[in-house]
């Protein structure tokens, strides 16, 4: 297929002016997107808590627990969340009403307590990928440009393949590292760019539908379900309504294993992820069974049980959605990486840090080429950005790692004190990238950095368990834990690569690069 002039000109543009515009942002996203991937490890890595073996205590035992501490602080709606693998301690989840924010504890069933959860790694991981933070009521417009930029993302990944459809088999494999600096660079980026686009257009279309698909909901609610948006959002993302009135009187609730055996004789077979109850304890409630099927793809389904009944309100499951909440519950669970072993997760991850690549190489190249024409401030401020954007994203990840371990255990505000820490080195190494006068020798210094902070995370991470990959120099009995250990070798593995990637780099700027 070859194009005509004109178009070949107008995707060329699209492509290079889109990928300037957007690469530092899509960078972010890919390489942040690459770490969550093991977004569960981290969550146990984090905190002890979720290294536990899980207690012998009954499941209406625990919820009693927490029904005991919600009613404390008159909260009628919350989430009681099971762990991952069935490993570790179940938590709370909800929205405190006297701070407006989002608590969660653990449910120390062994201690008849409530443990509150002190770290939040993984969470920022992921608020950072999704241009979010729950702690922000503006932070959700950001969130809703994610999902555009993940469109404009769909284009230019598009036009890129146009563009180089021609010969896209050679680009596939063709890398001359006996050639100049900019031939290098360009050979890398289409290299690392043909290996992961089909990669990379998957989790920019299912972001698109995961982000904007709601937005919908208000548009076709009048013309096609009569106004009523809570069966709109039913019929396009596959969640139960939720039913309008308030709680009611206090009324006697059925025991958490009856509610949950209900919902099991409806889904024979039922894995657990949360129990979601709202307006517990009250005339009105009910709760929300939320879940997997076995041996089953995108099997996510909700049994809706009243707790004064025991009776099943709603269902909806593989079964009973509609096309499009299939579509959409696919996307989510691909995005997510949420299906394959660990082969998969490690593919996924290789993937997402080629496209994260891509589009550092992508800049350089579009600045190269400009450079040859003239030297423009605005060049020079682009090249400094990205610089600064590229080596303040690894150094911050490192930091979410170490900052997490050095940062008192019972301080006070300390998930305040995680995230804003982050954003402040952030912010900073970009910042200060724009003092620098060697690029090169600044791309060097700050990947040695980043290799020191990763290395240091595991040994830091002895402060609170010895469950990891080093446990034996602090506990000669220690009981290693495989997703701590795992957590620890990717940290090393980080380090490793930092730090060769930093010796392989000149130490100063060359004219010729």
């Amino acid at each position: 297929m070859k194009l005509s002039p004109h178009s070949h000109k107008t995707y060329w543009d699209f492509h290079a002016w889109g990928g300037v515009i957007l690469g530092l942002i899509g960078f972010v996203m890919f390489t942040v997107g690459s770490v969550i991937v093991f977004r569960d490890a981290i969550a146990t890595w984090q905190d002890p808590m979720a290294q536990k073996a899980s207690p012998d205590a009954s499941l209406e035992h625990q919820v009693d627990l927490a029904g005991a501490e919600m009613a404390d602080r008159k909260v009628t709606d919350f989430a009681l969340i099971f762990p991952h693998d069935g490993e570790g301690l179940l938590r709370t989840g909800y929205f405190d009403p006297a701070s407006s924010s989002y608590t969660e504890s653990w449910v120390d069933a062994d201690k008849d307590r409530l443990v509150p959860k002190r770290d939040k790694s993984a969470t920022l991981l992921y608020h950072i990928h999704t241009l979010y933070s729950p702690s922000a009521g503006w932070a959700y417009y950001i969130y809703l440009a994610a999902g555009f930029i993940s469109a404009i993302l769909v284009m230019i990944l598009v036009t890129g393949v146009l563009i180089h459809l021609r010969n896209i088999v050679q680009q596939f494999h063709q890398y001359r590292p006996e050639a100049r600096p900019l031939v290098k660079w360009n050979d890398m980026h289409k290299v690392l760019g043909v290996m992961s686009v089909p990669f990379q257009l998957l989790f920019a279309y299912s972001a698109v539908i995961i982000v904007l698909g709601p937005m919908f909901v208000g548009g076709i609610a009048g013309p096609i379900f009569d106004g009523e948006q809570g069966e709109t959002r039913q019929e396009l993302t596959g969640a139960i309504a939720r039913p309008g009135h308030e709680a009611g009187e206090a009324a006697e609730m059925i025991p958490a294993d009856e509610i949950v055996a209900t919902a099991r004789q409806k889904r024979p077979g039922l894995k657990l992820d949360q129990l979601r109850f709202r307006h517990y304890g009250h005339e009105g409630a009910y709760v929300d069974v939320r879940g997997t099927l076995p041996d089953e793809h995108f099997s996510r389904t909700i049994v809706r049980v009243d707790p004064e009944s025991g009776s099943v309100m709603a269902v909806s499951g593989p079964d009973t959605r509609s096309s499009s909440a299939t579509l959409r519950r696919a996307l989510i669970d691909l995005h997510i990486v949420g299906l394959g072993g660990m082969g998969l997760h490690i593919v996924a991850v290789l993937l997402g840090l080629a496209s994260a690549a891509s589009m550092l190489t992508g800049i350089g190249i579009w600045l190269a080429r400009r450079r040859r024409r003239r030297d423009s401030l605005a060049d020079r401020l682009l090249e400094k950005a990205t610089a600064g954007v590229g080596t303040a994203t690894i150094i911050g990840i490192a930091w979410i790692f170490l900052g997490s371990r050095l940062i008192p255990w019972t301080m006070e505000g300390r998930w305040w004190a995680q995230e804003w820490t982050f954003y402040v080195v952030w912010l900073g190494g970009v910042l200060s990238a724009f003092l620098a006068t060697e690029l090169r020798a600044l791309w060097r210094r700050r990947l040695i950095i980043s290799g020191v902070l990763f290395a240091a995370a595991p040994f830091a991470a002895l402060r609170h368990s010895s469950a990891g990959l080093f446990g034996w120099l602090t506990d000669a009995q220690a009981e290693l834990h495989p997703h701590v250990v795992g957590v620890d070798i990717g940290l090393i593995l980080a380090a490793i690569a930092c730090v060769a990637s930093a010796l392989l780099l000149p130490s100063a700027d060359t004219e010729a690069e």
